[in-house]
């Protein structure tokens, strides 16, 4: 009996050492903090250039029937923005504008076929208007996409460089937290001090250019 109670004694005592010195690692060391915290604000940062520099594209194979200039509707396509029009074949570029959801194409020839890109990214193509009310046209494939935009990007470099302070409180990084982003030539950077910990990840996207161009590029997020 008495080696009996001697066990679960050892036992309730090894137990309680067990939790105390668990309890002693979550107050004092706090390993959950060591790699949570600075993995979400990473998570975080990246989420919040995403949603300030993310924009839609998108882009419709459109082929003419006659000669006449097209023109169609684009409220149906979930489509918004300026127009980049190019000849699928060639790839010439052709004139094109979009206005109140009416885009326009300049059209010289019948069974010509056309990448129409639609986004917020492009610029005014001009002013040049269709008058034909004819459906002269057939619509092929529809691709709608979310990507990184340009000019949207230098927003934010403008922001990082003259509204720093403001930019991190609507990406709620920590005032204690600092920030940078490099891709290539997009260099968002500040000076790092001697003997802080850099924490670093990198996500590739794809970017959308004023001309219609889209290049994959990689980002490095780093916080200190």
């Amino acid at each position: 009996m008495i080696k009996r109670g001697s066990s679960h004694l050892e036992m309730i005592l090894a137990f309680v050492l067990f939790v105390g010195f668990t309890i002693f690692l979550l107050l004092y060391i706090r390993p959950y903090e060591n790699n949570t915290l600075p993995d979400s604000i990473l998570l975080r940062l990246q989420e919040g250039f995403r949603e300030k520099t993310y924009t839609n594209l998108t882009v419709l194979f459109v082929k003419s029937n006659d000669s006449n200039c097209i023109k169609m509707d684009l409220s149906g396509f979930n489509a918004s923005g300026e127009s980049v029009t190019r000849n699928a074949v060639n790839d010439a570029l052709v004139n094109s504008y979009v206005s109140a959801d009416i885009l326009s194409i300049e059209s010289s020839a019948s069974n010509v076929s056309y990448y129409v890109s639609v986004s917020p990214e492009f610029n005014s193509g001009g002013s040049y208007s269709c008058s034909n009310s004819e459906k002269n046209y057939k619509v092929g494939s529809v691709n709608t996409n979310i990507l990184i935009s340009n000019n949207l990007m230098n927003d934010f470099k403008n922001r990082y460089e003259n509204d720093y302070d403001n930019l991190k409180s609507d990406l709620l990084i920590p005032a204690t937290v600092d920030f940078s982003i490099v891709s290539g030539e997009y260099n968002l950077t500040r000076n790092i001090p001697d003997g802080v910990d850099v924490i670093a990840k990198t996500m590739t996207e794809e970017v959308l250019y004023s001309n219609g161009s889209i290049q994959i590029r990689e980002f490095i997020f780093r916080i200190w």
